[in-house]
Parts: C-alpha cells; structure tokens; sequence
C-alpha cells in the first residue's frame, strides 16, 4: 500500500524519487503516484496555497523502553533501509566509490 502522506511530506523537504534518506520503496507504482503528488504540490504552492498532513504518525517509529526514545526504522527495500545496510557493511571496510575492499583485522 502507498503511503500518501509518507511520500507527499518526502517531496515536502525535497527529496528525490529513489533518494538514499526516503523510507518509499523504489518500483514503478510509487514512481507513478510520486510524479502525481510533486505535480499536485506544485500546483497547490503555485496558487498560494499551503500543503497540510495533520495527524500524521510514521509507522516505522517506535519507542524503546530501555533508552526512553522513539526510533526510526526505515522499511525494507526502501532506498533508507538500502543505505543503511550498506553503511553497516562497510564499517570494517574502505569503500571506494560503490565497490567495498576488506582489510584483514589489525590493520589501519
């Protein structure tokens, strides 16, 4: 299911269709419904209007008891939850470019 609000706020603050911070699924339905809403955006902006989502709530927050805080998880196979996987991959690696090299332990 699209979530309408989700996509509608990511074109808010700018975000591109398939940008690595959007928690949207990259496949062609969302592409469709993106190119749509950031027309509709525009138009609304266009007349002088404002874009409102009242009572939005992220449903990939949630609270975790042992530190007192709201996190976010990105959904997966979302461009988010991809860049994610890949940062955590490369943290004993040098990544150059979008290729990886693993260095054995003790070295740097």
């Amino acid at each position: 299911m699209k979530d309408v609000k989700r996509m509608t706020i990511e074109i808010l603050k700018g975000y591109k269709f398939g940008d690595p911070r959007s928690f949207i699924p990259v496949n062609y339905d969302n592409l469709q419904s993106w190119k749509r809403l950031e027309t509709q955006v525009a138009e609304i902006h266009t007349k002088g209007g404002v874009v409102d989502l009242p009572g939005y709530e992220c449903q990939y927050t949630e609270y975790d008891s042992e530190t007192g805080t709201w996190t976010t998880t990105p959904p997966p196979g979302s461009p988010a939850a991809i860049e994610a996987e890949r940062q955590t991959i490369c943290e004993n690696q040098i990544c150059i470019m979008s290729g990886c090299i693993k260095f054995p332990s003790g070295f740097a």
